[in-house]
């Protein structure tokens, strides 16, 4: 791995090579504890990355259902765990296809409601959801 650095505290210009074991040495107050620094935010930014994502990833679509939510008429909400996991699993099949996303929600609502509340569900307007969907995928 190579990394530049440039303007940063005593440092003008400075190339490091990562391999390896890599000794970072020289007299006091040279920039050697900026480079250090430098290194554990890159190494500390990356850590675990695709778990931070997923985890970004599941709350967005938490704060996407909960909006979903509080915007609609219903009396009593399922438990949207389960639909999160589906959302988050298929998501590559999601991610282009706003109808899918839609019909497996409303699905996943129908299954966990009387007839009556699907009734009131499957007399949600389209563009509503065309709407919703918009706003999801900004996050």
């Amino acid at each position: 791995m190579k990394l530049s650095i440039n303007n940063i505290g005593k440092l003008k210009n400075a190339k490091v090579e990562i391999k390896g074991i890599t000794v970072i040495a020289g007299e006091n107050d040279t920039g050697k504890s900026t480079v250090g620094k430098i290194l554990f935010s890159v190494f500390n930014s990356f850590y675990k990355l695709d778990e931070k994502i997923i985890k970004l990833k599941k709350t967005n679509i938490q704060n996407y259902l909960q909006r979903l939510i509080t915007t609609n008429p219903f009396e009593d909400y399922p438990d949207f765990s389960k639909l999160i996991e589906k959302i988050f699993k298929d998501s590559s099949i999601y991610d282009k296809n706003d109808l899918k996303l839609r019909n497996d929600i409303l699905y996943f609502i129908a299954e966990n409601k009387t007839k009556s509340e699907v009734d009131e569900i499957n007399e949600i307007n389209d563009d509503y959801f065309e709407n919703q969907i918009k706003k999801y995928r900004k996050y």
